[in-house]
């Protein structure tokens, strides 16, 4: 029998920009839900895993080498070892984060969410669904990664709102993270980042 994962990405406008679509609806009813006086229900948190790990789940076994394109392995460093640990993380991540927030969800979420243990799983998951999807996306669309780090940026601040303050620190913190993307192709690297960035705003 052979190889089922033969077929590649199909990285044409059409299909990114549909991605991209369904990415921004499901963008907008978080906004919207934070903005209307219910700001990171922990419900959210755990839908937001959940879709996240069956895209990642989905498109790896549809296609070949996907993980390169969202920063899960180097040409210079175990590729398999890499992608694979990765892949696994990012679907274990969303464990936690389902069953946190079904069993917090009529509890105060920011508090727990951002200083509990539920805080690195949701790292790795933003991280992916804003550098390895978004970014990756709006770079191919637009041809300029500094426009498509700062639109990146702008999103990825603007769904912590309506806390401006934690809006524009994690905007400026996301275009800081969406350089590190574009300079290693690293999930991994921003991961880091995003982890040591925000333990220190957390202490």
């Amino acid at each position: 029998m052979g190889n089922q994962l033969e077929t590649s990405y199909p990285a044409t406008r059409r299909r990114i920009g549909l991605e991209l679509a369904v990415f921004l609806a499901l963008y907008g009813v978080w906004i919207s839900q934070n903005l209307l006086g219910n700001p990171f229900r922990p419900w959210l948190f755990g839908l937001a895993a959940v879709m996240a790990a069956l895209y990642v789940a989905t498109y790896a076994l549809l296609y070949s080498g996907i993980h390169r394109r969202w920063g899960m392995g180097k040409p210079n460093l175990p590729d398999v070892t890499i992608s694979g640990s990765l892949l696994l993380l990012l679907l274990l991540a969303s464990i936690p984060i389902a069953v946190g927030g079904f069993f917090l969800r009529d509890q105060g979420s920011l508090p727990r969410i951002m200083a509990g243990p539920l805080y690195l799983p949701w790292c790795l998951v933003q991280d992916f669904i804003f550098f390895s999807f978004v970014l990756v996306h709006l770079e191919a669309v637009l041809g300029r990664p500094w426009l498509a780090a700062f639109l990146t940026a702008g999103l990825f601040g603007a769904s912590h709102l309506p806390f401006v303050g934690l809006a524009i620190v994690t905007g400026m913190s996301g275009l800081l993270w969406a350089w590190i993307f574009i300079r290693t192709r690293s999930l991994l690297a921003v991961v880091v980042a995003h982890v040591l960035t925000g333990g220190a705003l957390l202490l």
